[in-house]
Formats: structure tokens, sequence, C-alpha cells
């Protein structure tokens, strides 16, 4: 079946229109329709999302009335263990495909699929990890490769990284090499691999700039940058210019706004201001993203030796169009700069330490009347 043929049966599954019902197409004709749902979804086509999840409960249903010889076809054995480990239904499966009834070769890998999808991993990890990617044919190699990574990532940092980049490679330009570089680049984030993180971060806005997950894959390396920049040190500059190299101007404004604003929420003062300053250059002047950067960079200045222009930028900082979060920042930001501006008087000094002195006096009439209540109830 073809790309297109199998994105008109994704609609039918959806829509329930289709000239060839979901329960009268074979297994594996009914996962290439799920496959094509999951490339769209990849490519930013964010309605699929929702008809990928009708689409893969139709094909549970479908699968519970599908004869048993039709399983020891190799191609709907290979079917039913690629919905397993595009999370399907794996309850459904269990109860109505046993093990005994898929063609041999895949016997096992069915097994290790069925444990995977119940949540079975050392069950998974016990049948998976002895099989070679490599061996498997289309898209299970890459989609194996990603699970196997899952199940050890926790414990072998390193094995998993190789199986991420094995599970790229497999499965070029799919959802499986979309999630492998988001979850590979949350792996070598924190080892301050920036050359490494820095390719992969190139390599997933070069295929997957408008997927569904992109905003998420954004806000991975925003947190990531500012861990690398961690020291908040005068290095932390080269390093983010090294993690925006050979970006599009675009992105690197996104990026440059997302740790603008990470930093400064974290009180990263010197990444904050750099990136922030980044940002506001890759602007136009006056438009939304400008205001946003001065914001973030303000926000983190305000306290340092830039007091007086951040001041300045943030108070002019035009809040029509920003977000809430950004409206809050600039505000707690200018109520900041009115108390470092205020003079300290004794007179304030006293009522406040008067007004505390009567809270704690309060508090102790309060803790010794609990304490007499407490012994008349006592036994």
């Amino acid at each position: 079946m073809s790309r297109l043929a199998a994105a008109l049966l994704a609609v039918a599954l959806v829509a329930g229109a289709a000239p060839v019902r979901a329960d009268e197409a074979q297994p594996y004709e009914t996962v290439r329709a799920i496959e094509a749902l999951q490339d769209r979804i990849a490519a930013g086509d964010t309605a699929s999302q929702a008809a990928h999840a009708r689409a893969v409960l139709r094909a549970a249903r479908s699968f519970v009335r599908v004869k048993a010889e039709t399983w020891a076809d190799k191609r709907n054995a290979r079917a039913l263990v690629l919905y397993l480990f595009s999370g399907g239904d794996a309850k459904t499966v269990a109860d109505s495909v046993p093990i005994g009834v898929v063609a041999p070769q895949i016997a096992e890998l069915y097994a290790g699929a069925l444990a995977y999808g119940v949540g079975d991993d050392v069950t998974a990890r016990e049948k998976l990890m002895a099989i070679d990617a490599r061996s498997l044919q289309g898209g299970l190699g890459g989609h194996l490769a990603l699970i196997q990574a899952t199940l050890v990532a926790a414990s072998d940092k390193a094995k998993a990284v190789g199986l991420l980049d094995l599970a790229r490679l497999l499965a070029p330009g799919t959802l499986v090499e979309e999630a492998a570089l988001r979850k590979e680049m949350s792996l070598i984030g924190s080892t301050g691999d920036l050359d490494k993180f820095a390719l992969l971060t190139r390599r997933y806005l070069g295929a997957f700039p408008r997927s569904s997950y992109a905003q998420n894959f954004r806000e991975l390396v925003a947190r990531t940058a500012t861990e690398i920049g961690a020291d908040d040190g005068p290095g932390a500059d080269k390093r983010l210019a090294r993690l925006m190299t050979g970006l599009e101007t675009a992105e690197r404004r996104r990026l440059y706004l997302a740790i603008a604003h990470a930093a400064a929420l974290e009180g990263r003062m010197s990444m904050a201001i750099y990136a922030g300053t980044e940002a506001r250059k890759l602007s136009r002047p006056g438009d939304q993203d400008a205001t946003r950067a001065a914001i973030y960079a303000g926000a983190a200045a305000i306290v340092g030796d830039g007091y007086d222009d951040a001041e300045r930028d943030l108070t002019r900082a035009p809040t029509d169009g920003l977000g809430a979060a950004d409206r809050a920042l600039r505000t707690s930001a200018l109520a900041v700069a009115e108390m470092i501006r205020q003079p300290l008087k004794t007179d304030r000094v006293a009522s406040a330490q008067a007004a505390t002195a009567e809270i704690v006096t309060d508090a102790e009439r309060s803790l010794v009347a609990s304490d007499g209540a407490l012994k008349a109830a006592a036994p």
C-alpha cells in the first residue's frame, strides 16, 4: 500500500466513511494508516494527533475480530508489534491475540512488545534487548531501537544515546526520529557535550520545525542551555553562541527568547541579560519579540549595575499583546526597581519591627492557650 493509500485509509479509520472499512482491511494495512498519521504529526499537522488516538482505538477493536490464522502472516505479525510500539492498546491485544498464533519469526519480539505495552519493563528488557534492531526490516527497526533506549536510559545513559542514534539512522524523517532526537537531547544535555547538542538541535530544526512537539523541543533547548551555562560566568555567552551556530535568524531569536526567559526566572543574571540582548538584536525594533527581550534582560539587570537602563526599558515596554506571564514579570521587576530606589527610613524599619513583635506576641499567646487546652483535655 502506498503512503497516499495509507493516508486515505487513515481518514477512513477516523471518519468511518472509507471505501474500505477498517475491519475489512488487513492488520498491516491498518497499521500503515496509523504510521501515515504519525508522519503527519511529525510534519506539524496538529489535527492528526487526535485522529491518531482515535485510529489506535479503532484498530484495537478491529484486531479483536481478526481470525487467528491472520496473524500467521509475517506482515500482520510485524504490524501488530509496530502497533504496540506506537502506543497501541496492549491490554486488548493481549486478550485477543495469543503469542502462539503469531508468525514464529516474530513471536519473541511480539512477547517483548506486549510486555512493554503493559508496563512490564523487566520482561520487556529480557525479550527485546537481545534483538538487533538492524536485523528488522522497514520502520520496525527504528521503533525497536527507540524502545530499547527507553528501557535502558535510567541505568545506562551512554547505551541509550547509542540506541537513539541508531533509531534516527533507521527511521529518518519519521516521528520515530523526531522522538529520538528529543529524548537524546534530554540525555546528553546534562553531560555538557555542547557540540553534539548543537548538532542535534540543527537536525531537529531542519527536519521538524513544524512538528506538533516543536514547542516542547524549544523548551528543552532553553532548559538545557541554562544548565550548560549554569555557572552564569563569562564563558556562558560563548557556549550559547556555539549552540546557535548554523540556525536561521528566526529560530535563533526564538531560542534566545526562551533562554532569556528561563534564566530570568531562575535568577541567572548574566545569561538572561546576554540572551535577552541577543534576542533584541535579532528582532525588529518595536515588535513584540523586541519587547519581550527587553523585559527578560531588564528583569535581570534591574538588580545589577545596569539599573538605570533596565528601569527605563521596563517602563517603556508596551504591554499590549503580551501574555499574562510576561506582563507579570514586567510588573514584578518594576516593583523591585521601586524598592531599590526607595531610601531606607528609620521610622519604616521601626514600624516593621513593632508589627513583627506584635505578631510574635500574638503567636506566643496562642501557643500558651493551646498548650493549656491540651493539658486540660488530657486524662
